[in-house]
């Protein structure tokens, strides 16, 4: 018996040196790299809600008539101008859609000028003010959108141009629609190129010669904006 406790003694202390040397071994092995944060396994959305100020340039054309009443008159007033102004809105995302509200305000050069007999005038507007309502498709940091609303604005005339001009002006109510993309390229700053059309209803313009000119026009108008968003 006691030769058995003996071998076996001798056999522990020869794996003794071999085990020791495995857990120095487990010992000095680096613990495995934490894993990633959450975050830089899917970067976090652009979020579309939120104040927006803007300012845009463009181009506007119009396509309408002048009649005159007293003559029975029909008068083309179509042409091209540029055009620029400022806007600002709200917008409210859920999920990835997009609603908002925005006004915005701008002017014009001339547009149109009518040298034909009997016609004699040029055209811009004073001003155009709107606003419409919006709604759009968020890409994360890219939004495809439509709007539509209300419009106004004051239509400036010079009649009998060629003998110096008389300047008549008068303010038409319209409703707008249009479309377009917008695009972050940071967290407060956006580009956007849009389209809006806009039917202005017929005016009164009171001409020099006792007559009267009611005008109405289709304005199209492509335009391209800087936005800041707060």
């Amino acid at each position: 018996m006691k030769k058995h406790l003996l071998s076996l003694a001798v056999a522990f202390s020869m794996l003794l040196p071999a085990a020791t040397a495995i857990a120095a071994d487990y010992d000095t092995m680096p613990p495995p790299p934490p894993p990633p944060p959450v975050d830089h396994l899917r970067p976090s959305a652009y979020d579309w809600t939120g104040g927006y100020v803007g300012i845009y340039a463009g181009m506007a054309c119009v396509d309408g008539m002048l009649t005159d009443n007293i003559a029975g008159t029909n008068f083309l007033n179509a042409g091209c101008g540029v055009k620029g102004g400022g806007l600002a809105g709200y917008n409210i995302q859920m999920d990835e859609v997009v609603f908002g509200a925005e006004a915005n305000i701008e002017t014009t050069g001339r547009i149109t000028s009518n040298m034909q007999t009997g016609a004699d005038f040029n055209y811009r507007y004073d001003y155009i003010g709107r606003l419409n309502g919006r709604v759009g498709w968020a890409m994360d940091n890219t939004l495809f959108f439509i709007q539509g609303g209300g419009a106004y604005g004051m239509g400036h005339l010079v009649d009998n141009v060629s003998l110096g001009g008389t300047d008549l002006t008068a303010g038409h109510w319209g409703v707008s629609i249009g479309g377009g993309i917008e695009q972050a390229v940071s967290d407060s700053m956006r580009i956007r190129f849009d389209y809006l059309f806009t039917h202005f209803f017929d005016a009164h313009y009171g001409c020099a010669a006792a007559c009267s000119i009611n005008g109405w026009e289709n304005e199209h108008e492509v335009r391209a904006s800087a936005i800041w968003a707060f």
